[in-house]
């Protein structure tokens, strides 16, 4: 099948282009390379670089804005049959540092590839949204608000659909500015880890994330949340990250009042989607990489 990925070359972007890759799928990406206002260059450069290394060298890559008109132009002469749209801010930090510009992407920019998908006739459209949508207290503002909105913009569209929710997606070439990528960095560098006491999250490795997704673009006008299922305490991941690096030092106090599980009911019994790596092969395989990157 023909997949356009916009946001292909981003985190889970590439290593969904490499795994549809494998399948033999005709691939094709949307990236306009974007530093979301708050990243360092030089590490956004080296990561693009190990994420075009994952990927066939023959890849198509349109460094387009998703916002802007030319992107008509790829659906004309590319005429994809699925569209799975990644193109986003990665966090809520990256929001909240440029609201304005996130605004823009997430919304303008995701009624844009709606509107070229609606007027070239995509048989599916995969959306990307997060495992934040379920939390009642919304504890990452403006992000998942854009998401729900996004959501609904989908679902509006007339095209068959369906929503992936992901729980939080750790794995290689990741921005290290993330929660597991910010210790490791922490512990290499033998400082502290700053915990808060009960707060849990639902992981999910990135290969587990991106054989989900695959799945459910088989399934049409659903909605689907995908995660380890697992009440994982931060002060446990924090401690395995300290015993694994053999330095560094865990400091728990407080809490947010943070726990997050996801129901992945759904997902189970229709797409009988099972994740195959757990949060401690997971970090095994992220440190491995964290543990080279130049």
């Amino acid at each position: 099948m023909k997949y356009l990925v916009t946001g292909g070359l981003g985190f889970i972007g590439h290593h969904l282009v490499k795994q549809l890759q494998s399948q033999k799928h005709d691939v094709q990406i949307i990236d306009a390379l974007t530093s979301y206002g708050m990243h360092q260059k030089e590490e956004l450069e080296d990561l693009y670089n190990q994420r075009l290394k994952q990927i066939n060298i023959n890849t198509q890559i349109y460094k387009e804005d998703v916002c802007t008109p030319e992107v008509d132009q790829v659906f004309e002469n590319f005429k994809p049959e699925v569209i799975i749209h990644l193109a986003d801010f990665p966090n809520a930090d990256a929001v909240a540092n440029n609201a304005v510009e996130a605004a823009r992407t997430m919304c303008h920019g995701l009624a844009n590839i709606l509107d070229c998908a609606k007027r070239h006739n995509t048989k599916k459209f995969v959306y990307i949204s997060t495992g934040v949508y379920e939390d009642n207290d919304n504890v990452d503002g403006t992000y998942s608000i854009w998401k729900i909105a996004g959501e609904e913009l989908v679902k509006q569209s007339g095209i068959p659909y369906v929503i992936v929710r992901p729980g939080e997606v750790f794995g290689p070439r990741n921005i290290t500015t993330d929660l597991i990528g910010t210790w490791f960095k922490r512990a290499m560098a033998k400082e502290v880890l700053y915990t808060k006491k009960k707060d849990t999250h639902d992981f999910i490795y990135v290969d587990d994330c991106v054989r989900g997704i695959i799945s459910a673009q088989s399934a049409e006008n659903k909605t689907y949340n995908i995660s380890l299922n697992k009440n994982v305490s931060v002060e446990d991941v924090a401690n395995k990250i300290v015993k694994m690096v053999k330095t560094g030092e865990v400091r728990t106090k407080g809490s947010n009042g943070v726990v997050r599980q996801l129901d992945t009911e759904t997902a189970i019994k229709e797409l009988k989607f099972k994740p195959a790596v757990n949060i401690d092969q997971g970090l095994k395989l992220y440190y491995k990489w964290i543990s080279t990157k130049k």
